[in-house]
């Protein structure tokens, strides 16, 4: 499907073809993110929170390397169709080898890691639905909303601020967030909870924000937008899809997908939210897109208390999982 979106979009030859191919695209980044995630769990059970930061950390990568590719064909004269038919073929790659090499058993759980098969022919109970589960799928909404807001405003808050070169602010942004992703995942191996990334990290991305809307300095924004790759784009998101995902051990792929609704709603809600911000606050619409997105913080804040108290009542009663 990701083929079929990279060549559809480069050889489309009308406008109608061209929406399908973007739709063959919406439905491969549904499908990759309810498959890539839950198959690298299976693969490592024991460290579920590592491999999706890894993921987490990949995705930083490519889009911190994406533009340097655009510029690098710009400089050098070369057609952008280069770049649309290398990501078909990678795909097509892709697609060619998962056919062939074997896929980790669904489930993931440590007797299939030990070789023996749970009893397929037993069925399969319902799974419970918490407070707690339900904390972890919102997350999906507020754990991208913060950091996205900010991507996308960034550079018009330099600007109100005098920064004569605010692009810079997302370089500073996308350094920090790679480097977060790395260490955020060696302290989990190192026995950091999931929960504390989940309260912590909005908590200083709150603080920062809150320093970008009262501090009128273009200067302070290079520290907020350090702040901001650090703890809003430091794999909240992943670790959501990592804590729910162990709830539901056989159901992985669905959880995935639940907290990825809750990020495509996040994805398109924001932004709508943002233009009326902007429509009606005129000159100065990026301070106030800032105290809207400090908002959403402290919403994923409380969300992250709510799975926390969901954790430790669990322990409590011996509960790992809710299937």
């Amino acid at each position: 499907m990701w083929a079929i979106f990279a060549f559809g979009m480069l050889y489309a030859p009308n406008m109608g073809i061209a929406y399908l191919a973007g739709i063959a695209g919406g439905v491969a980044n549904s499908f990759t993110n309810a498959a890539w995630t839950p198959s690298m769990m299976d693969a490592y059970p024991e460290k579920r929170s590592l491999v999706t930061l890894l993921t987490k950390f990949f995705v930083s990568l490519g889009q911190f390397i994406l533009p340097f590719i655009i510029v690098a064909l710009a400089a050098s004269h070369i057609s952008f169709s280069v770049a649309f038919n290398c990501l078909g073929i990678v795909y097509v790659v892709i697609a060619v080898v998962s056919l062939f090499l074997p896929f980790p058993e669904v489930g993931g759980d440590q007797e299939a890691q030990n070789g023996s098969k749970a009893d397929e022919s037993a069925p399969k109970g319902k799974f419970k639905v918490t407070a707690e589960t339900i904390a972890l799928a919102l997350m999906g909404f507020s754990a991208t909303a913060v950091f996205m807001i900010w991507t996308q405003t960034n550079q018009e808050l330099g600007k109100l601020y005098g920064l004569s070169n605010p692009a810079l602010l997302q370089s500073v942004y996308a350094v920090t967030s790679l480097i977060s992703v790395l260490v955020t995942s060696w302290m989990v191996t190192k026995g950091l909870r999931e929960t504390t990334v989940l309260i912590v990290y909005p908590a200083v991305s709150a603080v920062a924000l809150l320093l970008a809307y009262f501090v009128h300095s273009g200067a302070l924004l290079f520290l907020v937008a350090g702040l901001m790759g650090w703890f809003a784009a430091g794999g909240l998101f992943q670790l959501a899809v990592s804590l729910l995902s162990g709830l539901y051990p056989s159901h992985k792929a669905t959880a995935t997908s639940a907290i990825g609704l809750a990020n495509g709603i996040s994805n398109w809600a924001v932004i709508q939210i943002a233009a009326l911000i902007t429509a009606n606050c005129g000159q100065n619409a990026p301070r106030d897109i800032v105290l809207f997105n400090f908002v959403i913080c402290l919403i994923g804040i409380v969300l992250a208390l709510i799975v926390r108290a969901g954790q430790n009542k669990r322990a409590k009663n011996g509960v790992d999982n809710l299937e």
